[in-house]
């Protein structure tokens, strides 16, 4: 038995934000590609599209940061310990 075991705390923000913008990409492109196949199949209205370009680029905006996120976790800023 050891006399004394030493923790080391890993910082977890990018990894929940990284998370959390995966997991809304999975929540807003679907509801994005539901907008344009009605705006391409219905009637092609105003709101349609304006709604389809929002969800969109909001989407995109999300995948970015995923890819940002992404990258501070496999190969950036979270320290991690040595055992």
């Amino acid at each position: 038995m050891p006399n004394e075991v030493e923790i080391s705390l890993v910082q977890a923000n990018e990894l929940r934000h990284y998370e959390l913008f995966q997991w809304l990409v999975a929540l807003l492109l679907p509801v994005a590609v539901g907008f344009w196949t009605a705006y391409f199949t219905g009637g092609k209205t105003q709101e349609l599209f304006w709604s389809a370009l929002i969800f969109s680029a909001t989407s995109l905006l999300f995948v970015a940061l995923v890819f940002v996120y992404r990258k501070k976790v496999f190969h950036g800023s979270i320290k991690k310990p040595h055992f």
